[in-house]
């Protein structure tokens, strides 16, 4: 009887309950500057996982034909229609059960033996292929593609397996720790016995999946890694669980000196089109996981459905070199639950994100083109101090992102959205598009904040925020359009937006009602109003559903008619006279 294996342990235990088909769906985004839509990357082939080719979250956008040369001196990249082109993603619950594979050798650390064959439950290996520690068997193995390692679920392994052969489209290599298997209970586990600084790497190769183990307890002096794929291309990082990376609880209460910015959970460097999906990432002292380029080229890949907390940033893209060449393109961060900063004390001077993406702060002719961000739900309500300084932060040339139909509850934040290109003047040409922008944390804070980032559009938002909606400032207020909006700020101001604005520690500008902000060309169409939550604010945490306004609310078939197809629920859009301003559809 073929087993199946939902990740109850996973994020998509949690996204299942609110994503009803992961959303906005269905998006996709434009691929450099051709602008083709690529292939879907939840589709498998015969017992392959999903492959990373990009695709997107929710469909579209504004309409736009924007293009323009740079004002930072890099080569010309237009900008996205307002939300890109269309496309379908797979959905969370899908990504949440793993195959039933047939293995090719059987790894049991318990009871294996080097000298057997390792192709049987009876012969298993007690190391695998790829472990220093290997001999026998498993030391002069040659994996080749279509293999499948197949570890004993409940017996921790205490090694680290580094895989530097490639599978292919059809038949990858799998590394595969599942309970779905029915071999032992439950996952297998790779632990680290706080010693070891890496769990399982990729390394130069390709279509190689890792998925269905439980990775834990790292050394915590060093930048130890769950997870770590560098170099070649199409690589899976699926459903496994990361956890005590780096201390999942606060050893010395009472201070932040024992505290290091150590520890990452999933790291994928210089692999295009790979993809990491339907994980759950804790207690990380850097990254949950981290989506990069290091001196080389990156053209897409997905981070979708995973869910990350106790960590220092959920979810990093950088350029992590300044080398001639680097860059990174066409990457969709989507579905993911990114939530509480921290379950002890941190540090107040470590910059903490949501989702964190730059580019290089020495090199303005080294950019992050084409992004998108969709559909991810933010919430922090265990966070004892300050708790982050943005959830979504985009920072240097980074240019033409797709950032729609989040849902940014509060946290102890400054900002729920910062875009900066701290110091290089960029022609950013950001879509901000239904997004719920929820951060009432109690604090003065403010919705958004951009500067040295020209170009911005932003509709259909739902701003409910202390105070300020958004910033923009006097460096960015060049093709900058905002419409169709609906603010909203908690404190009774009506001074709702602020342009020409300074920088985010001081940003005083000109400050607008709504009436005086539409006198003066801006949100001709927007509402100031209470968008009328159905559920109370202050009652809405890990479930993002409250974020639904009532039927009365006057975000309701008010919002523009853009391209998405889908909302974060994956309900189409519109239901009624025309599509509703904010993350959901009704």
């Amino acid at each position: 009887m073929r087993a199946i294996f939902t990740i109850t342990c996973g994020a998509v235990a949690v996204l299942a309950s609110w994503l009803m088909g992961c959303g906005s769906g269905t998006s996709s985004h434009a691929v450099g500057n051709e602008g083709d839509a690529t292939t879907d990357a939840g589709t498998t082939t015969g017992d392959s996982a999903p492959t990373g080719e990009d695709g997107g979250s929710s469909g579209g956008g504004v309409t736009g034909d924007a293009s323009s040369p740079q004002a930072d001196g890099s080569s010309e990249a237009s900008s996205p229609p307002e939300g890109g082109a269309q496309g379908v993603l797979p959905t969370c619950g899908p990504l949440a059960t793993l195959p039933v594979r047939t293995p090719t050798y059987f790894v049991d650390f318990s009871v294996g033996n080097d000298t057997a064959d390792g192709k049987s439950l009876g012969t298993a290996w007690k190391h695998a292929p790829g472990d220093t520690n290997a001999t026998g068997g498993p030391a002069s193995a040659q994996l080749v593609a279509g293999d499948v390692v197949l570890f004993k679920g409940g017996v921790p392994y205490y090694g680290s397996v580094a895989i530097t052969a490639s599978g292919t489209a059809m038949s990858p290599i799998v590394v595969e720790g599942g309970a779905q298997q029915g071999w032992g209970s439950g996952s297998a586990i790779i632990d680290g016995q706080e010693m070891r600084a890496i769990g399982i790497s990729v390394s130069g190769a390709s279509y190689v999946t890792v998925e269905g183990f439980e990775v834990r307890s790292f050394d915590k002096t060093q930048n130890s890694t769950g997870i770590n794929v560098n170099g070649g291309s199409n690589n899976v990082v699926a459903g496994n669980w990361l956890h005590d990376i780096y201390y999942p609880t606060n050893p010395n209460p009472g201070t932040t000196t024992w505290e290091q910015q150590l520890g990452n959970g999933i790291s994928v460097t210089n692999s295009s089109g790979s993809a990491v999906y339907a994980n759950k990432v804790t207690d990380v002292g850097n990254a949950g996981i981290s989506f990069s380029a290091d001196a080389a080229e990156v053209d897409g890949g997905k981070v979708e459905c995973n869910e990350v907390t106790n960590m220092n940033w959920g979810i990093v893209a950088p350029l992590g070199d300044s080398v001639a060449g680097t860059h990174m393109s066409g990457v969709t961060i989507a579905h993911n639950y990114i939530h509480d900063f921290d379950h002890y004390e941190a540090c107040a001077a470590w910059h903490r994100d949501g989702v964190f993406v730059f580019a290089r702060p020495d090199d303005g002719t080294l950019t992050i083109d084409n992004f998108e961000i969709a559909d991810n739900y933010f919430e922090d309500t265990l966070s004892p101090d300050f708790g982050s300084t943005a959830w979504i932060y985009i920072e240097y040339v980074c240019r033409n992102f797709n950032i729609h139909h989040n849902i940014l509850n509060a946290s102890r934040a400054y900002y729920g959205i910062r875009i900066l290109g701290d110091g290089f003047q960029v022609q950013g040409n950001h879509v901000l598009a239904n997004n719920v922008i929820a951060n009432a944390n109690g604090m003065g804070s403010y919705g958004l904040h951009i500067m040295q980032s020209s170009g911005a559009t932003l509709v259909n938002n739902i701003f409910y925020d202390d105070d300020t909606a958004y910033f923009i400032a006097t460096d960015s207020m060049t093709g900058f359009t905002g419409d169709y909006d609906l603010l909203f700020a908690t404190d009774g101001t009506t001074d709702i937006v602020t342009l020409d604005a300074g920088p985010a520690a001081s940003p005083a500008g000109t400050s607008y009602t709504l009436a005086s902000l539409q006198a003066s060309g801006y949100e001709l169409h927007g509402i100031e109003a209470n968008p009328q939550w159905s559920v109370p604010f202050a009652n809405i945490s890990t479930n993002p559903i409250g974020f639904r306004p009532l039927p009365t609310s006057p975000a309701k078939d008010h919002g523009k008619m853009l391209t998405y197809t889908q909302d974060v629920a994956g309900v189409t859009i519109p239901q009624g006279a025309g599509p509703d301003i904010g993350a959901y559809e009704q």
